[in-house]
C-alpha cells in the first residue's frame, strides 16, 4: 500500500536505499547525511546535520514516486529536530513524466513546521495531482542549520469519503450497553441515545 520505498529506512548499507541524499547546488560546508539509531519504527532512521556556521541550502533526502494525474494521495512522515535554526516540514515537487515541473502548483509542503528542539512529530498532507503530473517527488529536506531526523515516510492513494448519520439495527441475540440508571430502557430501544451513549 505504501508507495514510498524503504519508508522506515531499514534497507541500505551506508546510505538508505531509494533515498539519494544531497543538496540542491553545493552542499553546505560540514553537512552530514546518514543513518541514526534507534528509529521510531525500527532500528534506524535518517539524520541530516548542517553546522550553524555553514551557509544553509536545501539539504536532505529525496525520492521520486510514480503517481496518476487527478488522483489524491496522503503524504506523511515523522520528524524531530535539535537546535534547529530555521524550520523543518515536509516538501514535495509535482513533476511530469519527463521530470519537468508541473504547470499547476508544482511546489507543495505539509506542516506546521517545527524548529528548535522538538521531539518526534507527525506531519501530513493530502494532495491531488494535476493533469500533467506523473511523478510526486518527496523531499525530506531543510533550508536551515542544526540537526533533523526523519522516519516512517508514507505515501498512499486516498479516496473521498462522506460521514453519514448513525443508524440503529435490530438486536440479534444478547447485547449489553450502559445507560443512566434513571432511564427506562425497553427491548426495542436500540435506536435511542441515552446520555451520549447510543447503541448502533
Amino acid at each position: 500500500v505504501n508507495l514510498a520505498r524503504n519508508g522506515s529506512f531499514e534497507q541500505g548499507d551506508k546510505l538508505p536505499e531509494a533515498w539519494p541524499g544531497g543538496a540542491e547546488g553545493e552542499r553546505p560546508a560540514g553537512a552530514t547525511l546518514g543513518f541514526d539509531t534507534p528509529g521510531l519504527f525500527g532500528k534506524r532512521c535518517v539524520k541530516t546535520h548542517v553546522p550553524h556556521d555553514a551557509k544553509p541550502a536545501w539539504t536532505g533526502w529525496r525520492q521520486e514516486v510514480p503517481v496518476e494525474p487527478g488522483r489524491t494521495y496522503l503524504y506523511s512522515a515523522w520528524l524531530k529536530c535539535e537546535d534547529l535554526k530555521g524550520s523543518l516540514q515536509l516538501h514535495a515537487h509535482k513533476r511530469t513524466g519527463a521530470g519537468e515541473l508541473s504547470r499547476d502548483n508544482p511546489y507543495t509542503s505539509a506542516g506546521p513546521a517545527i524548529s528548535g528542539t522538538t521531539g518526534w512529530t507527525q506531519l501530513a498532507g493530502v494532495f491531488t495531482m494535476p493533469a500533467d503530473c506523473r511523478i510526486f517527488q518527496l523531499h525530506l529536506t531543510m533550508n536551515a542549520t542544526g540537526t533533523a531526523w526523519h522516519d516512517g515516510v508514507l505515501l498512499v492513494e486516498t479516496q473521498q469519503g462522506e460521514l453519514g448519520p448513525l443508524q440503529g439495527r435490530p438486536a440479534r441475540g444478547l447485547e449489553v450497553w450502559p445507560v443512566p440508571a434513571v432511564v427506562k430502557v425497553f427491548r426495542h430501544d436500540v435506536n435511542r441515545g441515552y446520555g451520549g451513549n447510543q447503541k448502533t
